[in-house]
């Protein structure tokens, strides 16, 4: 990606697009950095889901029904809400963006009764803006949405699972 993004003659064929992505979103502000690498994003449309697969753990065999894929392997073959997500935090990496700015949050939707995956950016403002899957930028965290945990290269945060469950079951855990 490093020689491509410096390079637009070393970039193959399919990744020409990253480049001028990444070339044009430099100098512009950070809504429209976002706008734009949301739209870029979420326009590949080959949204499939992570195929069943055996991991053979110490503890014995689990199914692992999640595998996040890098910006390459996601630019290549597309993917599911992760993969989405890790490409534009990737991006935006490759922006300037700093590690502490960016989260990959984990979210239980409770709509679709289903974990999800988006981007969190917390910008210039102090906001935390979240960037969806359907083209767009939550200035809040919508209200189906309940935090599971957030990742980033250098933390993980745990936002407890109970907190995916509804107000009546969580007061009968306690």
């Amino acid at each position: 990606i490093q020689g491509c993004l410096q390079d637009k003659r070393r970039c193959e064929r399919w990744l020409r697009s990253l480049h001028v992505v990444v070339d044009r979103s430099r100098n512009l502000s950070q809504k429209q950095q976002l706008e734009i690498v949301n739209r870029y994003i979420n326009r590949h449309r080959h949204y499939r889901r992570d195929r069943r697969n055996q991991d053979a753990a110490s503890w014995g065999h689990e199914a692992v029904f999640s595998q996040w894929s890098t910006l390459l392997e996601f630019l290549q073959r597309g993917g599911d809400c992760e993969d989405y997500a890790t490409a534009k935090y990737t991006i935006l990496r490759l922006l300037g963006y700093s590690a502490d700015t960016l989260r990959i949050v984990v979210v239980y939707d409770r709509k679709t009764r289903e974990y999800h995956a988006v981007v969190a950016v917390h910008d210039e403002q102090g906001n935390t803006r979240l960037l969806d899957i359907d083209n767009r930028i939550y200035g809040r965290k919508p209200t189906a949405y309940r935090y599971v945990y957030a990742v980033n290269e250098n933390s993980i945060w745990d936002h407890s699972v109970a907190s995916t469950l509804s107000k009546r079951r969580q007061r009968r855990i306690r």
